[in-house]
C-alpha cells in the first residue's frame, strides 16, 4: 500500500506551495502552519477542516471544497508549467510494474491527497494505470481512515478474504503513525534529514528510491514470509 506525495512521486515542495497558495487564492488564508505534524490529521480533507474550524468556527461546506479543489488542481499545473516538476520517484514506475505481476502481492494506493489533485499527479507522472484499489482524503479525513478505505477496495479487487499482511510504504512520520495505529508493516522512502526523521519515528527500513529494486522487493518479501509464519503458528 503506496503513499503518493513524496513516496512515488517528487511533489512535496510543489504540492505545498500550490496547496498555500490556493488556500489564499480561494479563503484568504494566510501565514498557514505548514507544519503538517502539528495538524490532527495531515490529508488534505482534515486540514482544511481544522483551518476552517480555527479561522471560521465551522466546517467547510461542500461547494467550497469543491472550489477550493478546482483551484488546487490549476496551481498544480501553473506549477508543472514554470518548472519540472511531479517527476516519478526514481525507480518507482518500475518497482510497482513488478509488484502488480507477481502474484504474491496485492497493490493500493492510499493517500492523504484528494482524488481530484491525486490523479492529475499520477498521470502527469505516468503512474495513473496502475492502480486499481485506492483510496484518498475524499474517503476520510484520518491517515487511518484512507488506509482501511484501501485495504478494504484491495481485499474486494484482488477477491481475497484477507491479507498476510499489510506493507504501507510512506516519507511522513504520520505515515508511521497511522501504520503503527492500523497493525501494519511499514517501509519508509526519503533521504538525509527526512530519513533521520523516519528512523527517529521507528522506522526500520528506509530507502531513498526504488532504483534498487532487488532490495526492495526483498524486504517485501521478507516481512510476507514472516507474516506467513507466524499465522501458521495460530
Amino acid at each position: 500500500m503506496f503513499d503518493l506525495d513524496g513516496t512515488l512521486i517528487e511533489t512535496v515542495q510543489a504540492d505545498e506551495e500550490c496547496f498555500v497558495s490556493a488556500l489564499s487564492d480561494v479563503f484568504g488564508f494566510e501565514n498557514v502552519n505548514t507544519d503538517w505534524s502539528a495538524y490532527r490529521h495531515t490529508t488534505d480533507s482534515g486540514i482544511l477542516v481544522e483551518l476552517f474550524e480555527s479561522r471560521r468556527n465551522r466546517v467547510p461546506q461542500p461547494v467550497e471544497i469543491e472550489h477550493f479543489q478546482s483551484r488546487f488542481v490549476t496551481r498544480l499545473h501553473e506549477a508543472s508549467q514554470k518548472a519540472r516538476r511531479f517527476e516519478p520517484v526514481p525507480g518507482a514506475k518500475v518497482v510497482l510494474q513488478a509488484l502488480i505481476g507477481r502474484e504474491r502481492f496485492g497493490v493500493a494506493l492510499a493517500t492523504g491527497g484528494w482524488k481530484i489533485s491525486a490523479l492529475w499527479k499520477l498521470k502527469k507522472a505516468g503512474l495513473d494505470v496502475l492502480f486499481g484499489a485506492s483510496a484518498f482524503a475524499d474517503d476520510d479525513c484520518s491517515r487511518e481512515g484512507i488506509m482501511g478505505c484501501a485495504f478494504q477496495r484491495a481485499l474486494k479487487q484482488y477477491r481475497q478474504t484477507r491479507f498476510e499482511a499489510v506493507i504501507y510504504i510512506g516519507d511522513g512520520v504520520w505515515d508511521i503513525r497511522a501504520s503503527k495505529n492500523l497493525g501494519y508493516h511499514f517501509i519508509g522512502i526519503g533521504n538525509g534529514i527526512k530519513a533521520e526523521q523516519l528512523y527517529s519515528a521507528g522506522a526500520t527500513t528506509v530507502f531513498s528510491d526504488y532504483l534498487n529494486i532487488n532490495s526492495f522487493i526483498n524486504v517485501l518479501e521478507s516481512i510476507a514470509g514472516q507474516a506467513e509464519i507466524c499465522l501458521q503458528k495460530l
